[in-house]
């Protein structure tokens, strides 16, 4: 009985700790992508934060030719980072510093944006 309530409570707390987990788009590791989040805004996406190294982010749905611009949380402009994309199309930028970004977008309308570090 003891054995069984034990099991139970593994279980259960293995879903809980999965349920509050980002999604990842593969296992950590040199060279793969560590975390997925998700944006939808309409001028400028909610921040990302980066451990360092690549970051790539992907329009999900949204208009086609928008020009999107990175910044550092701080306002500051990474020009490297900026692309005009059409959805399903993505940009990665190598080796960023640790810390937090966002992007932002012309035109009018909302995107859906997918952040990958």
């Amino acid at each position: 009985m003891f054995m069984k309530k034990i099991g139970i409570l593994a279980v259960v707390s293995g879903f809980a700790v999965s349920a509050f987990t980002p999604s990842t788009a593969s296992a950590d590791g040199n060279g793969e992508w560590d975390r997925t989040q998700y944006s939808t805004f309409k001028s400028q996406s909610v921040n990302f934060n980066s451990t360092g190294g690549d970051i790539r982010y992907c329009v999900v749905s949204g208009a086609k030719n928008v020009t999107y611009k990175l910044y550092t949380s701080s306002g500051t402009h990474i020009a490297r980072g900026d692309s005009v994309l059409d959805p399903g199309e993505c940009e990665t930028i190598r080796d960023v510093n640790k810390g937090d970004y966002y992007i932002t977008k012309s035109g009018s309308g909302y995107t859906e944006m997918k952040w990958q570090d």
